[in-house]
């Protein structure tokens, strides 16, 4: 077996196609989550499965197919128009969750 070279590596990775995703589940069950560090303003992905979980910066789910997560200079995340967490946290139940306010569609 011959190492690979770094043009056979850039042509492996051109041959990917990424896509941008916020959230996913895989053919495993296993919850792929992206989440902003609000110090370094990095984006990356959660991946959590039986209770465990890890950090992850892209996930590769077939030999030609990768999950990319969005640029933290995308406008909605720059703005804070969509907020996200920046990681997973335990908590006691859905009603003790914290609740965002909602806008009814046609009032503002």
């Amino acid at each position: 077996m011959t190492n690979p070279t770094p043009s056979s590596i850039a042509e492996e990775i051109k041959k990917e196609r990424c896509i941008a995703t916020v959230s996913a589940t895989l053919d495993d069950s296993t919850l792929v989550e992206m989440v902003l560090d609000p110090r370094t303003r990095r984006t990356s992905f959660v991946l959590a499965k039986d209770g465990e979980w890890h950090f992850a910066d892209s996930v590769l789910i077939s030999p030609s197919l990768r999950l990319v997560s969005y640029s933290p200079r995308n406008n909605l995340l720059a703005h804070e128009v969509v907020l996200l967490p920046s990681e997973p946290q335990e908590y006691g139940s859905d009603t003790a969750l914290p609740t965002v306010g909602t806008i009814s569609p046609g009032k503002q």
